[in-house]
């Protein structure tokens, strides 16, 4: 199955836009008082609904910390969200690995140098 180029494109183009309050490499997605704020993956589950379901993994003093799984798959982490975009495990791992991107414009230009290195890979031009 060919890796989900539009929707990786998509979710480049969100990151983009997303204030740096709202970016957390540590968490999938956290609502608090001030607001949410999630991780590559987190952003990923937001923007595609029909793809992840949130499930709480902890709700304390007005915050509320979600684990994402892919729908289909009931997988979470990386290989969950891989599945989401038909991606390689390793592909899929270098964009959710914690600690990697501190801001969510990072975020989409790895997400962009992911999807120039599907491309050329698709061409046949590696």
């Amino acid at each position: 199955m060919k890796p989900d180029i539009k929707g990786l494109e998509k979710l480049a183009v969100h990151l983009r836009t997303v204030p740096t309050k709202e970016f957390d490499m540590e968490t999938w997605i956290t609502d608090t008082p001030c607001g949410t704020s999630a991780c590559i993956a987190g952003h990923a589950a937001l923007l595609f609904p029909e793809r992840f379901k949130r499930k709480i993994v902890h709700k304390d003093d007005g915050y509320t910390s979600y684990s994402v799984v892919h729908r289909k798959s009931g997988i979470s982490g990386s290989e969950g969200f891989g599945k989401a975009f038909n991606l390689m495990p390793k592909d899929a791992e270098n964009l959710t690995i914690w600690g990697f991107y501190q801001t969510p414009k990072q975020a989409a230009a790895g997400v962009t140098k992911l999807v120039k290195k599907l491309k050329l890979e698709m061409a046949g031009k590696k």
